[in-house]
């Protein structure tokens, strides 16, 4: 297929799937079903077919983009998503809620949203983002991605502030970066700059149940705190399957054994034409393959908490 063709059919595609995918979103932006402000009733299982290999899932330590998903799904960032922007009338997503600055000051206050716990049952409050912010500010990775972070400490009660050196508009955007995802006090205690194992200690919606190089199987969390959000989960059980190349993702995804699948390559383009059941959508320099049956899927987040997908009934 001419590259003109190609990108013809993939802007086609790319609008069915936004329709498809994420076009059950009530006006805040959340995964709903339309008109109705809930999710619906859990799907049992949602397979997805990653580039893999499965390495760690410390979000302080990810490094390929399927580690980052993974881990995305365990730990939950200080400010999941902003959606619409801040600023704009709609839900502020995330375990801190954002207040915004003093005059004359660059430093950011958040309150942190009652009633959280990590998957350990401990409360996930200012002490324990305090003491997260040691950890990314000792290793090094808060000035990678945040260089204007001096500090964070806790001048109220229930509420915590960024010290900055200088003015960051886009403060809680820059937060929901995955690496920033939180870890329970115990397990920070535990393992300190050394690599945490097997997912321990997140606040996500799913908690792992197996994790090997090439398949791992991630459990969601009964009462995880968004549920009560309206966040999801949408599904019982994400697996994740590892194929190294896009042909075996692609080939995972039009036999059924995926309903997800990332990074096909344009060859998918016209893999996928003569088959109505599957839909692509653009992701960033990416093409990302999903069954119709998907909802929920943003196609144009990088690592999205997959809490908003759930599966339909969709029949041929």
């Amino acid at each position: 297929m001419a590259p003109a063709a190609i990108r013809s059919a993939l802007a086609v595609a790319s609008a069915l799937a936004i329709g498809l995918l994420g076009g059950c979103g009530s006006e805040s932006g959340d995964s709903t079903v339309a008109g109705t402000g809930e999710m619906p009733p859990p799907s049992p299982l949602a397979r997805i077919a990653l580039a893999g290999p499965f390495g760690t899932l410390d979000p302080l330590y990810v490094k390929t983009h399927s580690e980052r998903m993974l881990s995305r799904q365990i730990y939950d960032p200080p400010v999941s998503r902003l959606d619409p922007p801040l600023g704009a009338a709609g839900r502020r997503r995330g375990p801190l809620l954002p207040l915004g600055t003093q005059p004359g000051s660059p430093d950011w206050y958040f309150d942190i949203r009652p009633g959280i716990r990590f998957q350990d049952g401990t409360p996930l409050n200012a002490d324990a983002v305090v003491l997260n912010s040691l950890r990314w500010l000792a290793s090094g990775m808060a000035k990678k991605v945040l260089p204007e972070l001096d500090a964070v400490d806790t001048p109220l009660p229930g509420g915590v502030r960024f010290q900055l050196s200088a003015p960051v508009p886009d403060l809680p955007a820059r937060i929901s970066d995955p690496r920033f995802g939180l870890v329970a006090p115990a397990t920070l205690k535990q393992y300190r700059l050394t690599e945490i194992p097997g997912g321990e200690g997140g606040s996500g919606a799913f908690a792992p149940t197996v994790v090997t190089p090439d398949r791992a199987v991630l459990d969601s969390v009964p009462d995880w705190w968004g549920t009560d959000a309206g966040l999801g989960p949408g599904v019982d059980e994400l697996e994740f399957r590892a194929a190294a190349s896009p042909v075996g993702r692609l080939a995972l995804l039009r036999d059924g054994a995926v309903d997800i699948a990332d990074d096909l390559g344009h060859r998918a383009t016209s893999a996928v034409a003569d088959q109505p059941l599957l839909v692509l959508g653009e992701q960033g320099n990416r093409i990302l393959g999903a069954s119709a049956a998907v909802r929920g899927l943003r196609t144009a987040a990088t690592e999205q908490p997959l809490s908003e997908i759930w599966l339909t009934d969709l029949r041929p």
